[in-house]
């Protein structure tokens, strides 16, 4: 048998067990406490730059050549000369005037001028005199069934005067057919001109208030019988103050004109008729060789013997004041009437409607047609080149 025998500290052994004493205790330390820093440093170049050192030269005439200079002298004056010449004779910036940098480029209505009218009224036509103080509106009815019996007027609205008033033209003129074209003189500020739908041209002066008319073309001989489509002044060497003028029409017809004795006189003209178009284009009509009316036309900014026309149909074509071509024309007229034509251009594909000549070079135009499209040509080609 196995047995286990207890002792007391004393070492006697007992029957009875002890009970220990427990006592419970607690110990604490301090929270740990974290902190977390950033630290930046700033990122930096060095970046080296080096020049040449550029010696000075103690005397700039040191290799100066008389003989070469001479010689470089002779070899282009003769061309800077021509150049020069040619400048003085160009008038690509004629009238040009540089706008202020102070200027401000938004446009604005400054007046709205107006003058009452029938209802089936509209403005034809407006020009500017040649000081810039003047207006000119050309009145006329939207719509003709056959010959025009209205009575129509010209509107002139005076712009630097103490008594304007943009609903009240500070002149009338009137007339008694409805005005196609209006345009003020080049150099003299109160000259007008005005062209009517029976073809007949008046003259006015509007300085002279109480008699402003100066001549018309209505006792003139061959003078136009369709409206007129352009009025074009001819700047003359002999006098500033020359009244001539060339006009286009409906009837075909192109005349130079002249004030003399208080009348309008043709002393030049030209015609277009279908024989003198190309066989390409084809024009409906009822005679064998007819007019084709003249829509549109402009002289050269350089040479004035060149102009251009564009007709009804589509036509454009360059035609020369100084042609000697007489035309086969069967009507009446009081001067010799010449075929101006010296070349065709590609037409448009419907009416020309307006044809202008490039004031900043000799050989570029514009022309617009009712078939919606805005061409440029070039004198030295056919063909449109946009």
């Amino acid at each position: 048998m196995f047995s286990i025998s207890i002792r007391d500290s004393t070492g006697f052994a007992t029957g009875e067990t002890k009970e220990k004493s427990v006592k419970p205790n607690f110990a604490q330390t301090e929270i740990l406490q974290n902190d977390e820093k950033n630290c930046q440093v700033p990122q930096r170049e060095s970046v080296q730059v080096q020049t040449d050192t550029k010696e000075k030269k103690g005397d700039i005439f040191v290799e100066f050549d008389v003989n070469n200079l001479s010689n470089f002298l002779s070899r282009v004056t003769p061309l800077v000369c021509s150049v020069l010449e040619k400048n003085v004779k160009s008038q690509a910036f004629h009238r040009y005037n540089l706008l202020s940098d102070n200027d401000d480029s938004t446009i604005s209505c400054k007046y709205l001028l107006e003058k009452s009218l029938p209802s089936d009224f509209c403005c034809n036509f407006v020009s500017w005199n040649s000081v810039g103080t003047a207006v000119a509106a050309a009145y006329g009815s939207r719509s003709h069934k056959s010959w025009c019996d209205h009575d129509s007027s010209v509107g002139v609205w005076s712009l630097n005067r103490k008594d304007f008033d943009s609903k009240k033209p500070n002149a009338i003129l009137e007339t008694d057919c409805c005005i196609t074209h209006v345009t003020f003189h080049p150099d003299l500020p109160a000259i007008l001109l005005a062209g009517k739908f029976n073809g007949e041209i008046v003259l006015w002066n509007i300085s002279k208030e109480d008699d402003p008319l100066l001549g018309s073309s209505q006792n003139a001989l061959g003078s136009h019988r369709e409206p007129i489509t352009g009025l074009f002044w001819i700047h003359s060497f002999k006098a500033q103050d020359s009244l001539e003028f060339v006009s286009c029409s409906l009837d075909g017809k192109i005349l130079l004109w002249k004030l003399e004795n208080g009348e309008l006189v043709p002393y030049d003209g030209f015609i277009i008729l279908i024989e003198q178009l190309p066989r390409s284009f084809s024009v409906k009509t009822s005679k064998e060789n007819s007019e084709v009316g003249v829509t549109s036309l402009s002289i050269n900014c350089e040479d004035q013997s060149i102009f251009i026309i564009g007709i009804e149909g589509g036509g454009i074509f360059q035609c020369s004041f100084n042609s000697l071509v007489p035309a086969s024309y069967s009507g009446y007229s009081s001067v010799s009437l010449k075929n101006p034509i010296t070349m065709s251009f590609e037409p448009h594909k419907g009416q020309v409607t307006s044809v202008h000549f490039s004031p900043f070079s000799r050989n570029i135009f514009l022309s617009a047609g009712s078939d919606g499209e805005l061409r440029i040509y070039n004198l030295l080609k056919e063909e449109e080149q946009n």
